[in-house]
């Protein structure tokens, strides 16, 4: 992003973190999904998923983080990562963080978990991971990090 356009964005998010007001009725607004689509590139379905996982000072406190973030991603390289994936989730584009981690990650250092955990699980007992991650999942994990 664009010095100049980054400059707007923040200051915009700040100005409408200020009131919580203000946040409330953009957020209820019709037209937001819309406009959440169309500014963040995402479809329809997920900028509407947002908004109704999302209370509205989260998402705008959040988005003026990411804005305001100037620094790149750094992995260290000699620690071992574990994705935790949901390849049916569309929230997020997978391939594009798969693509990520394997560019920036030696390959010895990245173990991929494929699981039917949701983005935002409403239930988030022990019992729901244990139904969504396999036990020889978790023994991968645990083998892996140790």
């Amino acid at each position: 992003m664009g010095f100049v356009k980054r400059f707007l964005f923040t200051h915009l998010l700040e100005s409408i973190s200020d009131s919580e007001f203000i946040m409330e009725k953009i957020w209820k607004n019709d037209l937001t999904d819309e406009v959440l689509a169309l500014l963040s590139g995402q479809t329809l379905e997920r900028a509407r998923s947002i908004i109704k996982e999302f209370d509205s000072k989260t998402f705008f406190q959040t988005a003026r983080l990411i804005i305001k973030n100037t620094r790149s991603v750094e992995f260290k390289k000699d620690i071992p990562y574990v994705l935790i994936i949901n390849d049916k989730d569309e929230t997020v584009d997978i391939e594009r963080i798969k693509s990520l981690f394997e560019r920036e990650i030696p390959k010895s250092n990245l173990l991929t978990i494929y699981t039917t955990i949701e983005h935002y699980p409403k239930d988030i007992s022990k019992k729901y991971f244990q139904h969504n991650i396999p036990k020889t999942e978790i023994e991968k994990i645990s083998d892996w990090i140790t």
